[in-house]
């Protein structure tokens, strides 16, 4: 059997069909799951405005949060049936939505710290459930953009109307009770999930995951992709005030970011099938160096380059997670490396903030660039590296 054959029979071997109904039922509690990445820089903005945390405090809080859905995710792949979705969909979201209402009543530091773990448990094994559906789909690919574009849709209304009626009314307190708010709503979708999935193909009996230099180097470039864009979007909030805004100012912009992120997504969706992974993750990466090196001098320019920075940032940032998924699909048909790419991601979103946080230590926030640019430039060389080598495989021998 050829190589495009064994492709062809993986790809059969790993696709499900699922209703429109389950589709959106998962897209929910996704929603669900990683609201907090949206709402997280206005959050943690607020902490440190009310002297609940420093900046490093703030870098803690995002990096426990982040590891422990990272945590969540793996845990719920090894141990977690794939006959357990709607059980595991309701327990977790309720229990996502009691750990949100707990940080808003909390007023010690260790009590929000433990609180925002155990919220990142529940909300790793969500995002358990939407990776799940997803790889087993036709297009992985095109439903991670959409996906992505649906839960930058919610995050930016719910940032809006945190900005515009519950920070006003409540403080801080409100970002978490906003949160409570929609997953109490989605919560109740969990019921219309798929019932039972089948398991995944495997390229040999042991159905362990392939770590040859090809996904060893893909995991990486995923890995320093995240860490290159979360060590930025966890502290916009101190760096726009640092550009000269104001706080609601900053907040409203991170919305309007929201939305842009949205159109990224959905543009990446579309184009995803169509566009070579690597190049194109290259050209993104390269794009956000660009923004990295203006944010270490951002308050040398006017305030309105900050916010088309932020609004390039958020486009480049959203059109990049389709093609980490692609780019996973490549290298292991089987969907198997594809299933631990929102482990990456989510690992690598706990180590940015807290690694930002250390580079920019008594600096100011906007320091935090530098993280960033080296790793745009790591990752560069791996896909420069990746672009090559495909560009030699498919070169007709002589």
């Amino acid at each position: 059997m050829n190589g495009d054959s064994q492709l062809t029979l993986s790809q059969d071997e790993r696709v499900s069909r699922f209703s429109s109904s389950q589709v959106w039922a998962t897209f929910a509690l996704g929603c669900s799951a990683l609201l907090i990445t949206g709402v997280q820089p206005v959050a943690l903005g607020a902490l440190i405005e009310a002297d609940i945390v420093d900046l490093r405090g703030a870098g803690q809080l995002a990096t426990i949060e982040a590891f422990t859905l990272s945590v969540g995710v793996i845990v719920a792949t090894i141990f977690l049936p794939p006959t357990a979705l709607r059980k595991v969909g309701l327990l977790c979201s309720l229990g996502l939505c009691l750990t949100n209402f707990a940080s808003a009543v909390i007023d010690s530091y260790a009590l929000l710290a433990v609180s925002r773990a155990l919220a990142g448990l529940a909300g790793g094994a969500l995002l358990w459930v939407v990776t799940s559906v997803l790889v087993r789909t036709q297009r992985p690919e095109r439903l991670a953009g959409y996906f992505m574009a649906g839960y930058t849709t919610c995050q930016a209304l719910v940032v809006l109307s945190i900005a515009l009626f519950f920070m006003p009314a409540l403080g801080w307190r409100g970002c978490y009770i906003a949160i409570a708010m929609v997953i109490s709503i989605s919560a109740l979708l969990s019921q219309l999930l798929p019932s039972s999935l089948k398991p995944l193909p495997s390229k040999d009996a042991s159905h362990k995951l392939d770590l040859s230099p090809a996904v060893m180097i893909t995991g990486a470039i995923i890995f320093i992709q995240m860490i290159m864009t979360v060590a930025i979007w966890a502290f916009i909030e101190p760096i726009g005030r640092i550009a000269g805004l104001e706080a609601q100012e900053v907040q409203l912009i991170i919305s309007v970011s929201l939305v842009v992120q949205l159109a990224g997504a959905a543009l990446a969706g579309f184009l995803a099938p169509r566009l070579p992974a690597a190049a194109t993750l290259l050209l993104l990466t390269a794009l956000i160096l660009a923004v990295s090196v203006y944010l270490l001098m951002v308050s040398q320019f006017p305030t309105s380059f900050f916010m088309l920075a932020a609004f390039i940032f958020s486009f480049a940032w959203m059109f990049i997670l389709p093609f980490q998924t692609k780019i996973a699909l490549d290298v292991d048909p089987t969907g198997r490396v594809a299933l631990i790419v929102p482990f990456l991601q989510l690992m690598a979103g706990a180590v940015a903030p807290i690694t930002a946080g250390a580079v920019a230590g008594e600096g100011v926030a906007s320091d935090v660039a530098w993280l960033s640019i080296i790793c745009a430039c790591l990752c560069g060389i791996l896909l420069v590296w990746m672009v090559v080598d495909r560009l030699r495989s498919n070169k007709p021998s002589q």
